[in-house]
């Protein structure tokens, strides 16, 4: 069976989260990340607040009716970047507006398919922003696909006090874009 995608706005993606929440575990769970209990009762609460942002889009990936992956993004005004910024991306990133690719998560085993890129295809197409930034731990396997896809290191963040530094990446939207989409 195919894998379907939909694209949902704040109030429907909040609707489903008793589908998101067990999907974001099961990846988060998985090293290098190994997040507990807490740490995804804490996303719960930062997905409540970014649905609401107004860039916020969600897409969802579905096999046989089960969600089995998902992205999202949220909108970056001008002049703003990640909080916990410990080297800060070029001062062109930041006074741009830029469109924040908060979460892409894939269940393993549909992971290799082109399904990722495909949901980060669809979180990023006909965004108005010309930069899109996402944060990615240094030892994910993720980041390795991201800079094969043309992210480039722009910093490194540690957005949480408990959370190690991630690496701040950026694509020019106007041009990766295009090539992502032809690839």
């Amino acid at each position: 069976m195919s894998v379907e995608f939909a694209r949902l706005n704040g109030p429907s993606a909040r609707d489903i989260f008793s589908d998101i929440r067990p999907v974001y575990a099961e990846v988060y769970a998985e090293p290098p990340y190994r997040q507990t209990e807490a740490d995804v009762e804490e996303f719960g609460s930062r997905f409540d607040q970014q649905s609401h942002n107004d860039g916020f889009r969600f897409i969802s990936a579905r096999k046989d009716g089960t969600l089995i992956g998902f992205s999202y993004t949220i909108a970056l005004l001008p002049g703003r970047w990640w909080r916990g910024a410990q080297v800060e991306p070029p001062a062109e990133v930041v006074n741009a507006p830029k469109v924040a690719l908060v979460e892409l998560i894939l269940q393993a085993p549909h992971r290799g398919q082109g399904i990722g890129k495909r949901l980060m295809v669809e979180a990023l197409s006909d965004r108005e922003e010309p930069i899109a930034t996402l944060l990615a731990h240094s030892d994910a396997p993720a980041i390795h696909m991201y800079r094969h896809w043309g992210w480039q290191p722009a910093g490194t963040v540690q957005s949480q006090p408990h959370w190690p530094a991630n690496d701040a990446l950026v694509l020019d939207l106007r041009v990766g874009l295009p090539a992502l989409m032809d690839s």
